[in-house]
């Protein structure tokens, strides 16, 4: 089986650990030491990993499940702290604001969980498509998340809603908002990359939901990931080239291409000390590399 391109099974966290899911298990590997330090098996073999996340500032990873659960790890005592169900379908999308968990599945709906708590979902959020990708901003103000229908919706944050909120904004794209990330540096703005049919990226001022600028890829973007030691945006594409590519912003002139990968380059993570980049692509091959601009 290879990496699914709808799913998000990549995440780095503040701790130097890499997640990284793969069919029923999720390997932990250890970005000071190169290696793979232990895996994580979920249930039964049917049972696949489509999202993985690391809380901010600690050891405990969430896992979403094809079977609608959300899983919470300890990877210092490697036990599972709890299942937390909810969700009707596959679970491709996770993102965490300190304690709050926030979960997209297929069917379009966004539960918020409070970890702390026994009785843990707190509210809940709908597309009308299956959700591709969730981010809280910076500022942990708002989150973003986007769907297989195109639309990219910013949600205040009242993760304890039992209303289906009205996003603060929605826009519209012409292929599914899969590739999506926060600016660092500056906390109303989001990046986007389109998919096959479309290959632009996209600058969003989410306040105005205005579009700042945006240029023509040429190719199917499947990540997007902010550097902040440079001021930059590296994507990873699919065909023709299945290349990372970094971007100089604002301008969006592009910097540099590479060609390490043979299939589509699904996942960027970004490492703790903002160096080093790891990307996965879809032959289930995945590559660590140095970058930085003097």
């Amino acid at each position: 089986m290879f990496f699914f391109a709808d799913l998000n099974l990549l995440d780095w966290s503040s701790e130097n650990l890499v997640a990284i899911g793969l069919k029923s298990a999720t390997y932990i590997w250890n970005g000071e030491s190169n290696i793979v330090i232990q895996s994580l098996h979920v249930d039964s073999p049917s049972t696949y990993v489509s999202s993985v996340s690391w809380i901010n500032g600690g050891t405990c990873l969430a896992i979403g499940t094809n079977n609608g659960e959300v899983q919470l790890w300890d990877i210092e005592t490697q036990k599972r702290l709890r299942n937390m169900l909810g969700h009707m379908s596959v679970v491709g999308a996770l993102s965490w604001n300190q304690h709050i968990l926030s979960s997209g599945c297929r069917l379009g709906h966004i539960h918020h969980h409070d970890v702390r708590v026994a009785q843990h979902q707190m509210g809940t959020l709908r597309h009308q498509q299956g959700i591709c990708s969730l981010k809280w901003s910076p500022s942990e103000k708002h989150l973003a998340s986007g769907s297989s229908d195109g639309h990219l919706n910013i949600w205040p944050y009242d993760p304890g809603s039992i209303k289906l909120n009205t996003p603060l904004q929605s826009i519209l794209h012409p292929t599914a908002v899969k590739a999506m990330n926060w600016c660092p540096w500056l906390s109303e703005t989001l990046a986007v990359g389109g998919g096959m049919r479309d290959g632009q990226i996209r600058i969003w001022d989410t306040s105005s939901g205005k579009n700042t600028n945006s240029i023509n890829t040429n190719s199917q973007i499947c990540s997007i990931l902010w550097l902040p030691e440079t001021r930059e945006l590296a994507t990873s594409h699919g065909t023709p080239r299945n290349q990372v590519t970094v971007w100089q912003y604002p301008t969006l002139q592009k910097l540099t291409d590479i060609y390490d990968h043979k299939g589509r380059v699904l996942y960027l993570a970004l490492s703790p000390d903002q160096k080093r980049i790891f990307s996965a692509a879809a032959n289930e091959t995945a590559v660590i590399w140095k970058y930085w601009r003097e």
